[in-house]
């Protein structure tokens, strides 16, 4: 199960401050752009070396790195904002500016799962403006991907909300608190990008093979997706109580990747099936994160796709008729949920129990149906173009190539010829 929280990395106001000349009136009469300006006033202040001249020095090049942040040329507007803090570094609306521009290629490293460079350009902006709420927040979400204790992500978290809507964040903060309590009862090893903590008293863990069966997961659902994750990936095994105490989504999910992956293992043998099939699953939602850039998936392509590949790792054929019995059920008595309301935001809190498994299996019979009508790359498309900032009808449209109205429709026609035929299912009713 996928559930997130995160702050929209936009909302960092750019802030820019664009100081004006004071002195020296021909320099700004010139018909020049701000960065031309910065050598007309590196000759003017040569000629009079004054503090007044060397402050509007300092604007000049505030006002080209300005320039340059505005067309995202971070690293150049660095370079200028540098200077002008450097020549006059009394001045506070220097240090904001540099501040920004950093969070502003923080949030690009971001978006490109680079987040080792974004956590080092979020802690570099915030020396700069150690005030700046949006970006302790955004810091302390990156945070809670990179690192397995929790001690820091609500810190910088709680910071950050003092300033902000306080209340819209205080559930998340309360559940680092949780997490921070059962990381004193638990152990951590890392292998490679993976960090895998672990809590006492579980069987004895036996750290190798794990690690082996996360690096075989990564490569056979990264062969399909054409992804492979390089970014630290966190995965935390506890007991039932402590995953209920940790627990940030629906209560019926059974595992869930927030950021981390979460699992129950009370019982579990290591080499069991469905530890395997668990740990596939969950695995399969942090290549969605990464591939839609952390942006809204709708629960029929993230829980589909996620089945189809646990079940493929697993060595089990994802057709199989014995996954879909509830959507056989459904389909001969009309109940199918559809594929539109499994494509909004909150369908996972609005589940009853009852609709739970059929909102699995149709999500899964989803996703095989476009896998077998529109082959697999198209599903790789359409997360493309939901990264691209698309809609979800734009996205569906452009990256599977029909509208989501056709393909609901062409799919229950599908579950009757595939069922029927294919696995000599009977659906009409009896």
């Amino acid at each position: 199960m996928a559930s997130g929280w995160r702050i929209e990395f936009s909302e960092i106001s750019s802030g820019w401050f664009e100081a004006s000349f004071q002195t020296a009136s021909w320099v700004v009469a010139a018909e020049s752009d701000a960065c031309s300006l910065v050598t007309d006033w590196e000759r003017y202040y040569e000629a009079y070396p004054t503090d007044a001249n060397r402050k509007q020095l300092a604007v000049a090049n505030n006002n080209c790195g300005i320039e340059y942040a505005d067309k995202g040329q971070w690293n150049t507007a660095e370079r200028y904002l540098l200077k002008a803090k450097s020549l006059d570094p009394e001045n506070p609306m220097f240090k904001r500016s540099l501040a920004n521009v950093i969070a502003h290629r923080a949030q690009e490293a971001f978006d490109a799962n680079e987040f080792r460079l974004a956590q080092a350009d979020y802690e570099k902006a915030l020396r700069y403006d150690p005030d700046n709420s949006q970006i302790k927040m955004a810091l302390s979400e990156v945070l809670y991907r990179v690192e397995s204790r929790t001690d820091r992500v609500r810190d910088y978290a709680n910071d950050g909300a003092q300033d902000l809507n306080g209340g819209k964040f205080r559930e998340k903060i309360d559940q680092y608190g949780r997490e921070m309590m059962i990381e004193r009862k638990t152990h951590e090893e890392k292998f490679r990008n993976w960090i895998l903590r672990f809590q006492e008293g579980l069987p004895e863990v036996e750290t190798a093979k794990i690690f082996d069966l996360l690096e075989d997961i990564s490569y056979r659902i990264g062969e399909d997706l054409q992804y492979w994750i390089k970014r630290p990936v966190v995965v935390v095994l506890t007991d039932e109580a402590s995953f209920k105490a940790i627990h940030t989504g629906p209560r019926w999910a059974g595992a869930l990747n927030d950021g981390r992956i979460k699992v129950p293992i009370t019982g579990v043998s290591w080499e069991d099936q469905s530890f395997k099939r668990i740990l596939a699953h969950e695995y399969t939602h942090s290549v969605i994160e990464d591939l839609a850039n952390r942006r809204f998936v709708p629960f029929w392509f993230e829980e589909g796709v996620a089945q189809y590949e646990e079940l493929k790792v697993a060595g089990e054929d994802p057709g199989d008729s014995k996954h879909f019995f509830e959507v056989s059920r459904a389909r001969r008595d009309g109940s199918l949920l559809l594929i539109r309301d499994l494509s909004t935001r909150d369908i996972a809190e609005r589940l009853t129990p009852g609709q739970v498994q059929l909102a699995y299996q149709e999500s899964l019979a989803f996703v095989l149906y476009l896998v077998e009508n529109f082959r697999f790359y198209t599903l790789t498309s359409f997360l493309r173009e939901i990264r691209s900032g698309k809609n979800l009808e734009e996205a569906v449209t452009t990256g599977i190539g029909r509208n989501l109205d056709f393909l609901e429709e062409d799919w229950k026609s599908w579950l009757g010829w595939k069922w029927n035929v294919e696995l000599q299912t009977p659906i009409s009713s009896s």
